[in-house]
């Protein structure tokens, strides 16, 4: 039988977990159930067990947090049952993963859908698999439904140009990527005889952007958020004539103030914030980088994110509190409630491409051109670089959770280095934003703060 000790993990838990030089191991109450963490930072559910003939297996479930705590528990039991009718379940997994590869897969949606599945089970990250599944609805099986045996490299060369010249060229080749990973995936598994795909080289060439507003853009990207506040709800999920919600508004002025990645912002929990000591900590599994990150927090962010919460708070019916999103999903009407009225359980955050739709729609009332949300974050790192506030790079670094010179991508260095140079950054660069919107600035000048944050940097 799967083996008993530990105690229960917790979604707060196993985010706290810290990487060491050795694989780690931590045994959940569940019989059986344990949490491997590599020196990398990587987590992922096992299940150990023993055979009738004393054989000892590990069979793994899933990585965290694509896999929960509940769903890991789940598995286990199941895998428990198995044993326990004298049966081996990394064996029985075997033989699922076999059927479902020799499913029959006839049309390309079939053969994506098994992609994904495949690719679940495998770890992928959560965030790629929505992007994945959003790029193929929107637009590939629109211009590709066809068969396996109907398609070849001219109908599918066809259909990338037109999504590229519909959405863009960036698009375009993510399109092609997902395609050529399907197709070669459909090679693997037998699915198809070769990929149509097999010397077709991406259409579109993509340059690095270096879009970065100028101080007027950034007035009007900002008032215009601001006036999302006075703009009437509708009745679709609260969002206003332009599309979007108050709470929608704050995220987009919280990317360009805080400097940090969309996607991280508009995922932010309440567990992540310490509003009093005026800090924000990313778990490693929430960043780009695979590092925990530490984002010190202004005044002004401070009241942004209060009034975010409040927002939240109002449509969750209670205070927000542990994996609580600051942005929650606007679909909560039909989430359980307690019988104060309050949602019970933590929903979920609005999704990333919300935040990007959010931002066009924004730019398209406005009047600005050829933006995005990640533009938000290098027009910040560019201001702080710049004279008007001087910066250094290694700081900025640090800001952007950035690997800085002969670290590593995936090394771990203490999260509280730096932490002093960047909240001098981060307030000079709040400082200059604030005066270009012409909102009421503290007594501190840039120009203080710009000698303070260098001497504390060359120090």
């Amino acid at each position: 039988m799967g083996k008993r000790g530990g105690q229960n993990l917790t979604t707060r838990g196993i985010d706290a977990i810290k990487a060491s030089s050795k694989i780690r191991a931590y045994p959940d109450r569940t019989e059986g159930l344990e949490l491997y963490v590599t020196p990398g930072g990587i987590k992922t559910f096992s299940f150990r067990y023993t055979l009738a003939d004393g054989t000892r297996r590990r069979l793994n479930l899933g990585r965290y947090p694509a896999m929960s705590i509940d769903e890991a528990r789940t598995a286990a039991r199941a895998h428990s049952i198995t044993l326990a009718r004298g049966g081996d379940p990394a064996s029985e997994k075997k033989r699922e993963l076999h059927a479902l590869r020799t499913r029959s897969v006839k049309t390309l949606a079939d053969l994506t859908a098994a992609l994904f599945q495949a690719s679940e089970a495998a770890g992928v990250r959560t965030s790629t698999l929505t992007y994945w599944r959003w790029l193929e609805k929107k637009h590939v099986i629109p211009r590709l439904n066809y068969r396996l045996d109907e398609l070849n490299a001219g109908l599918i060369r066809k259909a990338i140009r037109d999504i590229g010249e519909a959405a863009g060229p960036t698009t375009g080749n993510r399109a092609f990527g997902l395609l050529r990973r399907a197709f070669n995936f459909g090679v693997e598994e037998e699915h198809l005889a070769a990929s149509p795909m097999s010397r077709m080289k991406a259409l579109f060439a993509e340059g690095s952007r270096a879009r970065v507003l100028t101080d007027s853009e950034i007035k009007t990207l900002w008032l215009a958020a601001e006036d999302t506040k006075a703009l009437k709800p509708g009745t679709n999920h609260g969002l206003n004539n332009i599309g979007i919600t108050h709470a929608l508004g704050i995220a987009i002025q919280l990317c360009l103030i805080t400097a940090q990645r969309g996607g991280e912002v508009i995922g932010m929990r309440a567990c992540e914030l310490d509003l009093t000591t005026k800090v924000w900590v990313l778990p490693q599994e929430r960043t780009k980088a695979g590092r925990e990150h530490l984002v010190p927090l202004t005044t002004h962010m401070v009241k942004l994110i209060e009034e975010a919460s409040a927002i939240a708070a109002m449509r969750l019916g209670r205070p927000l509190g542990g994996d609580d999103p600051i942005f929650p999903t606007p679909r909560v009407g039909s989430a359980p409630r307690d019988a104060r009225g309050g949602i019970i359980g933590s929903p979920k955050a609005v999704a990333r491409l919300s935040l990007g739709r959010a931002v066009a729609r924004l730019c398209e009332t406005a009047g600005l051109k050829d933006l995005s949300a990640h533009d938000l974050r290098r027009t910040a790192s560019t201001l702080m670089a710049s004279e008007r506030i001087g910066v250094l790079g290694e700081v900025i670094a640090r800001i952007l959770n950035h690997a800085p010179p002969g670290l590593g991508v995936t090394a771990v260095y203490n999260r509280h280095a730096y932490v002093s140079e960047k909240r001098w950054a981060l307030e000079a660069w709040e400082a200059l934003l604030l005066d270009i919107v012409d909102v009421q600035k503290r007594p501190s000048t840039v120009s203080n703060i710009r000698e303070v944050t260098n001497q504390r940097a060359l120090a």
